[in-house]
């Protein structure tokens, strides 16, 4: 917790030597405004920058192949996302509440997205799973309600329960033939579906 709550804090300059940023190191530091993690960093902790509310960019790095439970949960400018392609899993709750996310790249080997990892990411309008991708969590997409359209990939066997559910804007849904199962509610009130492929 070194610097949480530092809600004045508009600028942070990171060595290139840093390896680890610990669990709630910049929770809450409300104005600031962009953030360069250094290429050095290969572990960034639960709640690291969680309610950064001003964070409108993120440069995350090559090395990083995770970020914590609630890393960056309610950065609520936050727009744009890139994850590196050295990206295989997303936490619990880490992108959770960014309302203004409407860009989102998921790196070609990610094969995990953990519950609740985007969950109220109410802008963003277009989400491409790479083929990677064998497990979704529950509500890891709810409440996407600009979400217009979705593929589902292949390697995805199982929608669980809520996974997409109140994506209310998504109207068009492509689900592959080796999907063995769908949970209770995976798409519920998705009131603006039209078209659904099986």
């Amino acid at each position: 917790r070194a610097f949480e709550n530092c809600s004045y804090l508009t600028s942070i300059t990171l060595p290139e030597t840093l390896i680890k940023i610990e669990p709630f190191a910049f929770k809450g530091c409300r104005n600031l405004p962009s953030l360069k993690l250094p290429s050095s960093l290969v572990s960034v902790g639960f709640n690291a920058f969680q309610g950064c509310s001003k964070l409108t960019s993120v440069t995350i790095p090559d090395a990083l192949t995770s970020v914590g439970s609630y890393a960056f949960a309610q950065c609520r400018s936050l727009a744009h996302l890139t994850l590196p392609e050295t990206f295989t899993s997303v936490a619990s709750y880490a992108f959770s509440e960014c309302r203004r996310l409407g860009s989102l790249r998921l790196p070609a080997a990610l094969t995990k997205i953990d519950f609740q990892a985007f969950e109220s990411c109410r802008r963003l309008t277009e989400l491409h799973l790479p083929d990677s991708l064998t497990s979704v969590g529950y509500n890891s997409f709810a409440r996407c309600s600009s979400l217009t359209s979705l593929t589902i990939p292949a390697g995805l066997t199982c929608i669980v329960k809520s996974a997409f559910a109140r994506c209310k804007g998504l109207s068009t849904l492509v689900l592959p033939e080796t999907v063995t199962r769908i949970d209770t509610g995976a798409f519920a009130g998705c009131s603006g579906l039209t078209s659904l492929t099986i």
